[in-house]
């Protein structure tokens, strides 16, 4: 065997295990709560939470492709395995908690109950303006998106012959008669 085969096979091994360390560090990241970003009172900064839909949807989409590399889903390593849906779920329910915020709050204040003063503080800490409603759909939208995925990869996880017999039932076959009708 040539000196540059032998380093071909030995870095393999190496780039297999080096991913594996990867993976282990993107479902860190995965199975951990947000850190919300502040503003300078201490709210959460409800203008950078897209950024952070998008950053767990990179650590998300890194650690399918490098499982998909040393082909976890065929894997009998269930350790891995287990820790990876670990993650996902973590990152699921995360996600969930950026779905469910409310873009404007609901308020139930008594207005006879209420000064003035307490009023108006009211609405300035919790009234969204409009401006940020078109970044804050598109947060609830990845985040919606980032769980559709995330479900999906579960199921291929947990059962891979029961994820691809649902994918062959929900696609529909044509005909030879049905793709000539049309010209």
């Amino acid at each position: 065997m040539s000196k540059a085969s032998d380093f071909v096979k030995r870095g393999h091994d190496i780039l297999k295990k080096n991913t594996v360390k990867a993976i282990n560090d993107l479902l860190g990241v995965l199975d951990s709560e947000i850190i919300y970003p502040k503003d300078r009172e201490g709210n959460i900064n409800e203008g950078r939470l897209l950024a952070v839909v998008k950053s767990r949807g990179q650590a998300y989409n890194s650690a399918i492709k490098m499982a998909d590399e040393i082909e976890l889903d065929r894997s009998s390593d269930l350790n891995l395995k287990r820790k990876f849906i670990s993650g996902l779920q973590t990152t699921f329910n995360e996600m969930n908690k950026i779905l469910i915020r409310d873009i404007r709050g609901e308020y139930e204040i008594d207005v006879n109950d209420a000064d003035d003063e307490a009023l108006e503080e009211v609405f300035k800490t919790n009234n969204i303006s409009d401006d940020y409603i078109s970044l804050l759909s598109k947060t609830k939208e990845e985040a919606y998106l980032l769980n559709k995925q995330i479900l999906e990869r579960i199921s291929l996880l947990d059962d891979p012959e029961r994820a691809n017999k649902e994918k062959l039932d929900n696609v529909s076959f044509a005909s030879i008669a049905e793709l000539y009708a049309d010209e």
